[in-house]
């Protein structure tokens, strides 16, 4: 009944029985008013019967059929003597004006794809796996992202052949983002079981307000990297850098996301900070940040683990577009001005960093 009621918008015994009064007044049965009793209640009663049996149809699914009820409707209305139309239309105005409206359940990708952007780099992979909600969620992620490259397993029947069409993307990124709800996922199992070396970083969730008639309350959203030690950078005697993965493309009064892979040689006794810097060609500073390490205190790591730590450095909206150098430094807070040496001295090179016109 909830379906029924809110299709005809709360006014069921109103607009239902004006419903009525059309169908059994209907003088002459052709072809365009049999089409609209036909399409008005018979696929209505065909979906209003597949919900009692499967409850998971919500009102907007069958808002399709919305036009020719209010057709019937209105021709019903007419029938009326001329003195009560207006009152039943007044009736059913007043009606719409001070009820609560009705609020479709759906996916919350409002919230979902919006983290998802906050937090995008140019060269990130995003993979949906929402089944049918795929589709809302490729809109949603196109208006929030500038050309963002996705994956999505909709329509996949061959998971082993989807994966292996798709692992050149993965073998091509270093960050790959899945966001998830109720769909049979593919790619997001093999990645947690370590796909291509990938490590899963940060897990977040969010409701569906109101909650969808499905027992997956949740969307899911994960966030997996793929550090690549081929070149560790030592600091000191006994802190690697394995890897720094950052986006050599950026935009003025952006945010810039760098994430570092720590891994201790030996017990290091002390808690360092890291001083992240955006340098111009003259090497002054035009971008900064200085924090700890990692959130887990370095004299806490245990030895031959990674440790993962992600660090935001904001471009200001004046930062003139250019080539920068983006630098890393490691101390100790109680004396910072004396570093952890590397081969290339107390200030490391991380890579360059492109700042393009706004």
């Amino acid at each position: 009944m909830t379906l029924i009621t809110m299709l005809f918008g709360g006014q069921l015994a109103l607009l239902g029985s004006m419903y009525l009064l059309a169908v059994f007044n209907m003088g002459r049965w052709n072809l365009e008013r049999l089409y609209l009793i036909v399409t008005g209640i018979g696929l209505f009663a065909f979906f209003f019967a597949i919900n009692e049996s499967r409850g998971v149809l919500a009102p907007r699914t069958v808002a399709f059929l919305s036009p020719p009820l209010v057709v019937i409707c209105a021709y019903g209305i007419n029938l009326l003597p001329l003195r009560f139309q207006a009152v039943v239309l007044s009736v059913s105005v007043m009606i719409s004006l001070i009820a609560t409206p009705n609020i479709q359940p759906r996916v919350n990708l409002a919230d979902s794809v919006g983290y998802v952007a906050s937090q995008y780099e140019p060269g990130d992979l995003i993979v949906q796996e929402l089944g049918m909600a795929d589709f809302a969620a490729s809109y949603e992620v196109g208006q929030a992202i500038d050309t963002p490259k996705t994956i999505a397993s909709t329509w996949v029947t061959d998971p082993p052949a989807f994966v292996q069409e798709v692992t050149p993307d993965m073998e091509a990124t270093q960050r790959v983002w899945v966001i998830h709800w109720v769909h049979a996922a593919i790619v997001l199992p093999r990645l947690q079981d370590g796909y291509l070396g990938y490590q899963l970083i940060g897990h977040w969730t969010y409701d569906n307000v109101p909650a969808v008639p499905i027992a997956d309350k949740e969307v899911d959203v994960y966030l997996f990297e793929r550090p690549l030690a081929d070149e560790p950078v030592m600091f000191g005697e006994s802190l690697v850098l394995q890897d720094a993965i950052f986006s050599p493309q950026q935009q003025p009064d952006d945010s810039l996301f760098l994430d570092l892979w720590w891994r201790a040689s030996e017990p290091l006794g002390k808690d360092y900070s890291v001083a992240i810097h955006l340098r111009d060609a003259a090497g002054n500073i035009v971008a900064q940040t200085d924090e700890a390490i990692a959130e887990q205190p370095s004299s806490q790591w245990a030895v031959g683990e990674d440790l993962h730590s992600r660090h935001v450095l904001a471009i200001a909206a004046d930062v003139p577009p250019g080539d920068y150098d983006l630098t890393l430094a490691v101390y100790w807070y109680q004396e910072p001005n004396n570093p952890l040496p590397t081969e290339d001295g107390a200030l490391y090179s991380i890579g360059q960093v492109t700042v393009a016109s706004p």
